[in-house]
């Protein structure tokens, strides 16, 4: 996904190639965009996860859901 196509409040699923191993295929929430438009991160919130209920994480490390 692009960082231009991320809108705040888009249910996204993080992808199976993603740094974070226990995040790959988990449903979130975009709450959060850092930077500017065209290269951040976001922050994506986490329902299902106790420890870690908010990740920073690239566009290209989700799709929308």
């Amino acid at each position: 996904m692009r960082s231009q196509d991320v809108r705040l409040g888009m249910l996204v699923q993080v992808r199976r190639g993603s740094m974070e191993p226990g995040l790959r295929d988990r449903i979130g929430i975009v709450r959060h965009r850092f930077g500017s438009h065209s290269y951040s991160p976001f922050e994506v919130q986490f329902e299902s996860i106790e420890y870690k209920p908010h990740e920073l994480l690239w566009a290209s490390e989700f799709e929308e859901w």
